[in-house]
């Protein structure tokens, strides 16, 4: 049964000042590489207990190395038979290729009150497995179940896995998207942009890279604006400098070299002050990698990134 939303405004009062996760599980960038999620059409089930009042805002999984969308929703209890029941609220997220804390926003907060519920999450298959660890008597594994005919039957139930995921209370929660276009040039080389979860008042996240040639020099653009860099539009048209198909898409207020490392990934840490006039700025992104022969000036880049803040 789904609990009224009668308590929320009581709810939210008390919990206006949260940031980070309220609940989490295995919250760590620790996580159990080259494991990927079967499908298509699976939701995986994973068991938690509640033990005070929630109103959940967002929800996340760690995942990546797919595209597509991906659902996340929380599920009842059913005590007879230790397996989803019914499902309370489900939202869902385009994902990026980058590993990292990924999720999406409840249009309404999602009130938990104590007890048994279920994380459910509907992959992409082949997305990165959200688990720290895996094995026969993990400490904390947690009770899951897999359906894949959305929820009318459950395989289970099994304990193999250090399920990972967050849940957030804050009433604004932050966010990610993705939009424009890559630039690969004549080398074909595709590179993607991602978040490690989303800029949120007091804490930090991370700009991620994925694909990029092993070592390879990379610049990364930060700035406010997707529309101008000073006064030059954008996107702008990199074809004069021999970079047909290429463009700008985000303000480059900052921009930072680092080099990708030896699997061609590159990882920068953002800093959010606890600052509550930040709340609902945004903040635009892209990677520019090199690439020999991609173009004259050999580089490529990602599609861009926007952020925006929440709490």
């Amino acid at each position: 049964m789904r609990h009224s939303f009668s308590l929320v405004p009581f709810l939210l009062a008390s919990l206006l000042s949260a940031q980070g996760p309220c609940k989490a599980e295995f919250d760590s960038l620790t996580f159990v590489d080259n494991v990927s999620m079967g499908g298509p059409n699976l939701l995986l089930a994973i068991r938690t207990d509640v033990t005070v009042p929630l109103a959940v805002f967002r929800i996340e999984m760690f995942t990546g190395e797919g595209a597509g969308t991906n659902s996340i929703g929380v599920w009842s209890h059913d005590a007879a038979n230790n397996r989803p029941l019914a499902n309370l609220g489900t939202t869902s997220w385009s994902m990026t290729r980058p590993n990292g804390w990924q999720g999406g926003n409840f249009a309404t907060p999602l009130v938990l009150l104590p007890g048994t519920y279920w994380v459910v999450w509907g992959p992409q298959n082949g997305a990165q497995c959200s688990a720290e660890a895996s094995g026969s008597g993990l400490p904390g594994a947690q009770f899951y179940r897999g359906s894949f005919d959305g929820g009318s039957s459950w395989n289970g139930p099994f304990q193999s896995y250090q399920w990972k995921f967050r849940l957030f209370c804050g009433p604004n929660p932050g966010s990610a998207a993705l939009y424009g276009t890559g630039c690969s040039g004549a080398a074909r080389r595709v590179v993607h942009i991602g978040a490690n979860g989303v800029p949120t008042l007091g804490l930090s996240f991370d700009l991620l890279l994925a694909s990029a040639a092993f070592n390879a020099p990379t610049l990364l653009f930060v700035g406010g604006s997707d529309q101008l860099w000073g006064s030059i539009p954008l996107p702008l048209d990199l074809s004069f400098l021999g970079m047909s198909g290429c463009r700008v898409l985000a303000e480059g207020a900052v921009i930072l070299p680092i080099n990708a490392d030896g699997a061609g990934r590159a990882r920068v840490t953002v800093g959010v002050p606890n600052t509550t006039a930040l709340l609902g700025n945004p903040l635009f992104a892209q990677w520019f990698v090199t690439e020999s022969g991609a173009n004259p000036l050999n580089l490529i880049h990602t599609t861009g990134i926007k952020t925006v803040v929440g709490n």
